[in-house]
Formats: structure tokens, C-alpha cells, sequence
């Protein structure tokens, strides 16, 4: 074995979380309204894929190109702010992004049964990456909404997160992901078509009034009580008790062990944004902060799949308290450098740790991560 291998095997999880894992069955209960009509065009596009083409390689190549489009708008308006005018064509790659991922996103499990590569890596790595997007869509519309610093566009931008979360806690009690009948790619759908609208009549149609309310409104307050009654649906299930013994958790442990983090992870965001450097560039503080979320929604996402307990506490967690020791920077930075510093951060502690599971996760199954594992073929003496 080379040193190499030597420092680069059992990053994060333990041997006993390894045995766990390669355990690990997917499970899933339900479906959206679009799901059966989008899986007739999802069944039909995985067709097209070569027979090469690894799973992960669809996930990955999807939200990059989502990361793309939204760095786009939101490189014309950081701020959000209304009466920025942003090129119809942006709108439309946008748009267009978020279909591309969602198609891939949907026939990566497809083309994983097809070549015969599923993994519990290939779920890991669709759910993280799911993470990411549910932020950058995010902002993504919010920039298209010209909502700016507003209260009601951070409340959208959270409990987007949040809902995400709630339903891989909701997993890690139930044991397997359930999808409700208004879904994701009911949301997905709904934001582009958000998009389209803007990118056709502009962004000022989103500032009309309609009956003495912004136009936008009658978008992000549905919006809002669709997710806080998902969210309520998704509690009372987990309060309900979890599928391992004496109604605990599939890992054993509290139901309501994954709260710690998310509190943590909402109370901090919540302090940050009062700050007059999050107001000033919102879109910057949600990615930041969508980074954040989406580490210690990973570290839910592994608990879940390796039977173990979720972590109280993330050093991503340690970046609004410094904030808030040190009243909104630090003894030796102003606000804004405060909170850029603290995004980059964010990003790189959340790029470091996908690495580290996946490193993990691969040379213990003896996988590669964007390309198909040939298995071994018995010897012709064997074949007799």
C-alpha cells in the first residue's frame, strides 16, 4: 500500500460507519403530481446517455452548469436590488440551468440501475449536490425577484434550507426519503417559470402593483406557507418516533438529535443578516450561508446512511459567533471583508469535506467517483 493511500484512507468515517454504510439500502415512499409525466421524458433521455457515462458525472455536470447561470445574475445584481436591469438572455440561461440539472439530476439513479454502478457513494453525492442547488436556485430566483435585503426574501432564502434539512431528518428518523405530493419539481417548474416571465417582460413586472401589493409578493408569501406547511407535515411525522427500537431514530439515537445543528446553523444566519454587510450583498450572504447549511445537511445525509449520530456541532457554526463576539466583524477587519472572508470559508470547508467523505466512500468500495469501476472478470479457467 502507498503512503498516499495510507494518508488518504478513513478521512472521516470510522470502520465501524464503513460496515454500516455498504449495508445501506436506498429506500423512498411516494411521489409528486409532475413525477409520473417528467419520468416518461426522464426514462426516455437516460436512453440517450452512453453506456460509459458515470452517474455521479450527470450530478456533478448538472449543478455545475446551475452554479454557472445564477453566478451570472447574480454578478449583474449582487444586491438584489430592484431597478437593476439584468440582460433577458441571463433569465433564459437560467432557466435552462435549472431544467438541465433537474432532467440529470432525476436519470443519474436511472443511469446508475442501467450500467450497474449504484452505490451508497452515487446517493451521497446526488443528495449533497441537491444541497448546494437548493441555495444557488435560491438566489438564483431571488435575484430575479429584486427582492434585496428584505425580511421576506430571507425568510423565503431559509426556509428554502430549512425544508431541505427537515426532510433528511425526516429520513434519518423514518428511515427513507418520502416526497410529498407539491415536491421539488413542482418547485423547480414553478421557478422557471419565474424566470421565463422575467426574462420576457422584465424585471419591473415583479414591482407592479396588483391589489396595493408588489407582484412578487403573490409569489414568495404561497411560497412561504406551502414550505411552512410541508415543514409542519414533516415534523409531526418525526415526532410520531423513527423506525429503530423504542421509536428512535433508524440510527438508534433521539428524534430530535438533528435539531442541535439546524438551531444553531438558524440562529447564526439569523444574527448575520441584521449585519449592514448582508444587507448590502444578500445574494453573496445566502450562498455563503447555503454552504454552511449544506455541510451539516451532508453530515445529517451520512449520519442517515451509516447509522450513526448526527454531529452537534460544525466549525461552520463558529463563524456568526464570531460575528457575534466581536459585533458584527472582528478586532481586525471591517464588516464587508467579514463577510466575504466568511463565505469563502464556508465554501472551502464545505468543498474540503465533500472531498474527504467521497475519498473515503471510494477507496472503500474500490470506486472511482466520475467514472464507472470495470468489475472483474473471471479467468477463462474459471469460466469452465
Amino acid at each position: 500500500m502507498t503512503r498516499r493511500a495510507v494518508d488518504t484512507k478513513r478521512r472521516i468515517l470510522l470502520e465501524s460507519q464503513i460496515d454500516r454504510l455498504k449495508k445501506h439500502q436506498y429506500k423512498s415512499k411516494g411521489q409528486s403530481i409532475l413525477d409520473p409525466y417528467m419520468n416518461v421524458f426522464w426514462k426516455w433521455l437516460v436512453e440517450q446517455v452512453p453506456m460509459w457515462v458515470a452517474p455521479n458525472l450527470l450530478t456533478w455536470v448538472g449543478l455545475m452548469v446551475n452554479v454557472i447561470t445564477t453566478a451570472l445574475v447574480v454578478f449583474y445584481n449582487p444586491s438584489m436590488e430592484e431597478g437593476v436591469q439584468v440582460p433577458s438572455w441571463v433569465y433564459v440561461l437560467c432557466a435552462l440551468g435549472i431544467f438541465f440539472y433537474q432532467s440529470l439530476d432525476n436519470i443519474d439513479g436511472k443511469q446508475a440501475r442501467r450500467t450497474g454502478s449504484a452505490t451508497p457513494l452515487g446517493e451521497l453525492f446526488d443528495h449533497g449536490c441537491d444541497s448546494v442547488s437548493t441555495s444557488v436556485v435560491v438566489v438564483g430566483v431571488l435575484t430575479a425577484l429584486q427582492v434585496g435585503s428584505s425580511l421576506l426574501g430571507f425568510l423565503t432564502a431559509a426556509q428554502a434550507i430549512c425544508l431541505f434539512y427537515f426532510a433528511h431528518w425526516e429520513c434519518y428518523v423514518k428511515g427513507r426519503v418520502h416526497f410529498n405530493t407539491v415536491d421539488v419539481t413542482e418547485a423547480q417548474w414553478t421557478i422557471i417559470m419565474v424566470h421565463l416571465l422575467t426574462a420576457i417582460f422584465g424585471e419591473g413586472i415583479w414591482g407592479a402593483e396588483v391589489f396595493g401589493f408588489p407582484a412578487r409578493q403573490f409569489v414568495l408569501v404561497p411560497t412561504l406557507a406551502v414550505a411552512a406547511f410541508t415543514m409542519a407535515s414533516y415534523y409531526n411525522s418525526i415526532w410520531e418516533g423513527g423506525s429503530g427500537p423504542a421509536n428512535t431514530s433508524a440510527a438508534a439515537t433521539g428524534i430530535l438529535s438533528p435539531m442541535t445543528a439546524l438551531v444553531a446553523w438558524c440562529l447564526g444566519v439569523w444574527h448575520m443578516h441584521s449585519l449592514e454587510a448582508a444587507s448590502d450583498l444578500p445574494a453573496i450572504f445566502i450562498l455563503g450561508a447555503g454552504c454552511a447549511s449544506a455541510k451539516i445537511t451532508c453530515q445529517l445525509i451520512v449520519a442517515h446512511m451509516t447509522k450513526s449520530p448526527v454531529p452537534q456541532f460544525d466549525i461552520s457554526h463558529a463563524v456568526p459567533l464570531l460575528s457575534y463576539i466581536s459585533a458584527g466583524g472582528t478586532f481586525f477587519m471591517d464588516g464587508h471583508t467579514f463577510l466575504l472572508a466568511a463565505c469563502i470559508f464556508w465554501f472551502i470547508d464545505l468543498w474540503i469535506y465533500g472531498i474527504q467523505i467521497c475519498l473515503d466512500i471510494s477507496q472503500s468500495f474500490g470506486i472511482k467517483v466520475f467514472s464507472i469501476t470495470p468489475k472483474p472478470q473471471p479467468d477463462d479457467a474459471d469460466a469452465h
